[in-house]
């Protein structure tokens, strides 16, 4: 098998490729002047933030879905009942 010699052009191309992956492994690599990564810059480091406090509910009239149903079906209600941010709510 004759030996193939990469064509002027052909070298050329893959020369310019390697140059532009070895630019963007710098430019991934860059570094600010505090030493955070680009992709880190806006953010606010973990040693400084502010836990937050817990956001408790009180549960809308104790409603719970299957004793709701129960006592729907109990009253008459043939299709039973939901539960809605206002307690529970019987079908016709």
């Amino acid at each position: 098998m004759p030996h193939r010699i990469l064509k002027a052009s052909t070298m050329k191309t893959v020369i310019i490729i390697a140059a532009f992956v070895v630019i963007l492994a710098l430019v991934a690599k860059a570094e600010n002047k505090d030493g955070t990564v680009c992709n880190d810059c806006n953010r606010v480091p973990t040693h400084m933030l502010q836990k937050r406090d817990t956001i408790y509910v009180k549960h809308p009239n104790g409603c719970i879905f299957y004793e709701c149903i129960g006592n729907c079906r109990q009253k008459g209600h043939k299709r039973g009942g939901i539960c809605t941010i206002n307690g529970c709510q019987c079908l016709s």
